[in-house]
């Protein structure tokens, strides 16, 4: 392991962390926009209607079908957001 070059991208976020460094890096949110209520209450109404399916290792088409199911979810965030596809 000691020969494994540094990971880029680590090195990278190690410099975005820094308080000196205001970062323009894509995938770097700030904490405090993610919507975190309303992942809760996803992932609530994902498990209470199909937990043991939605914990289980599966294809991205099955996720796709569980994605549908759940309008309200998204419906809700959307509102309380700057429009955008819930698709």
């Amino acid at each position: 392991m000691a020969d494994m070059p540094p990971s880029a991208v680590r090195e990278i976020l190690k410099v975005a962390e820094r308080p000196d460094i205001l970062s323009f890096a894509g995938g770097l949110p700030a904490p405090e926009l993610f919507p975190v209520e309303e992942i809760t209450a996803a992932h609530a109404e994902v498990l209470r209607h199909d937990g043991g399916g939605a914990l289980q290792y599966s294809t991205t088409e099955v996720m796709r079908r569980c994605a549908r199911g759940l309008p309200s979810t998204c419906e809700a965030a959307a509102s309380r957001r700057a429009p955008r596809s819930c698709s």
